[in-house]
């Protein structure tokens, strides 16, 4: 809040002195002010009455958001533009890994709007993204293969190569990837080690099946450790993620010509809980 006094002494000379500079009428007070609420992700509404409670002097709701509209976004849109343009030009002639996921403004299937964003894995940088409102598709369930279709379109007409995608196990992504031959696509590792383990979550709950609990965080990490440590090669991959039915039993050599062994040192017995075979067949 900004105080303006003006004061004429007794010779007609007039004075006017303000607690803050300004541009044109706007104090620049609001304006950060409005910034750090804006930029921190923070609640106007809940910020404004925090305020209010503490008896400090501020804006009103319809001033952030008139700020918001006419300085914020814009200069959020601007900054975007700009940073976009440069990223692009960058990886122009490079074969390009990305990485695309979509977010939703709700969880489910009542969601009115979905963005999608794709990222160059390789320097953890967001080339494009898409915004889609549920009404533009035939349900909130699709919005994230428009924004898919959309990026690599966008991308695409900016002459980017796009070598690989990683993306999660979207059915209607899945289905529609399988149409650009010219892309690599692959599964986020991330993804399909959450979906193992609520699976493995929820069979731990029931009846005869407790023994299963201790083995989730482990099984989770082999995952992750068979994708990391196979590169392209598919087989492997394979091989190294069946060996866990095995490894759990405690047995450690397998009949896969590809990972006949597994790799770790010896093992103590009493170091885990191991499973026998047929355990929790149910």
């Amino acid at each position: 809040m900004m105080v303006s006094t003006m004061s004429t002494c007794s010779a007609g000379h007039v004075l006017e002195w303000k607690s803050q500079a300004t541009h044109n009428s706007l104090p620049w007070g609001n304006l950060t002010t409005a910034a750090a609420i804006f930029f921190s992700g923070s609640n106007a509404s809940k910020v404004i009455r925090l305020f209010e409670i503490l008896k400090l002097q501020t804006f009103s709701k319809r001033t952030f958001f008139r700020i918001q509209k006419s300085y914020l976004v814009p200069s959020v849109v601007e900054v975007w533009n700009f940073e976009r343009e440069r990223n692009v030009v960058e990886r122009l002639g490079k074969q390009l890994i990305l990485g695309g996921d979509a977010r939703c403004d709700s969880p489910g299937y009542s969601a009115k709007y979905g963005s999608y964003s794709l990222m160059d894995l390789d320097s953890q940088t967001v080339l494009d993204i898409q915004l889609i409102q549920c009404n533009e598709v035939k349900g909130s369930t699709h919005m994230e293969l428009e924004g898919l279709k959309r990026g690599l379109l966008k991308l695409k007409a900016e002459r980017l190569n796009i070598k690989s995608l990683i993306t999660d196990r979207h059915v209607m992504v899945k289905k529609f990837m399988k149409g650009e031959e010219e892309i690599i696509h692959n599964f986020d590792v991330w993804h399909f080690a959450k979906g193992v383990s609520k699976k493995l979550e929820g069979l731990a709950k029931k009846k005869g099946a407790e023994a299963i609990k201790p083995w989730i965080k482990s099984v989770s990490t082999h995952l992750y450790w068979a994708a990391s440590t196979s590169a392209n090669d598919g087989e492997m991959k394979l091989a190294k993620w069946q060996s866990l039915t095995r490894h759990i039993r405690n047995i450690h050599t397998h009949p896969s010509k590809r990972y006949p062994e597994c790799r770790h040192g010896p093992l103590e017995d009493n170091q885990r809980n191991w499973m026998e075979e047929g355990t929790c067949q149910n």
